[in-house]
Order: structure tokens, then sequence, then C-alpha cells
């Protein structure tokens, strides 16, 4: 199960005057784990980014059912090369989540 610590938060209105929450944080998942909506403190997420805290991994966030309440992002990761997923484990990574 990924741990999670959010950070900061910042409220803003989009062009139509909608709502966005951006999240601030950093999490430590395993390759394929899941963390969802809510344990970011958002409803649904619409975009995320994560940025490895470890120069020989890459991060990557899918958003799995967009636009969907308590929604979740699966996490990847793989070695600098891009060709091997990480070895058992876990890996630490800062992250960014807008959504409601």
């Amino acid at each position: 199960m990924p741990t999670v610590t959010v950070y900061h938060v910042e409220i803003s209105r989009n062009e139509q005057g909608a709502r966005r929450i951006k999240v601030f944080g950093t999490a430590e998942a395993a390759d394929g784990e899941s963390i969802k909506a809510g344990e970011v403190g958002l409803k649904t997420i619409e975009w995320f980014v994560a940025h490895s805290r470890n120069p020989n991994v890459n991060v990557a966030g899918i958003i799995e059912s967009p636009g969907s309440f308590d929604n979740y992002v699966t996490i990847y990761g793989s070695d600098v090369s891009g060709t091997a997923p990480v070895a058992a484990g876990s890996t630490e990574f800062d992250f960014v989540a807008i959504g409601f």
C-alpha cells in the first residue's frame, strides 16, 4: 500500500469559473500500485505528474477512470534506460495532482 504525504494545497478557478485544487506531495509506492483520489484529498484526479527522487529510476502515473469520482493513478517505475521495471520494493517520488 502506498504511503502518501500532502504538504501543500492551492485552490484556484479555471476559465469557466469551476474550482480546481492543486495538491503537492510525496509518495512511496511499488511498481503497479495505485493512489486513490481520496488519499490525496481530492474527489477526482484530472491531471497527475510524478518526479522520482532517485536519479536512477523513472516514475510515471496513469490516471485510471478519468472523470469518475474517487478514481486512481497507477504508478509505474523503470530504470533510467526504460527497459526494466523497478526491482521489488518501492520508489519515493514527488507529485502534483489537479482535480476537485
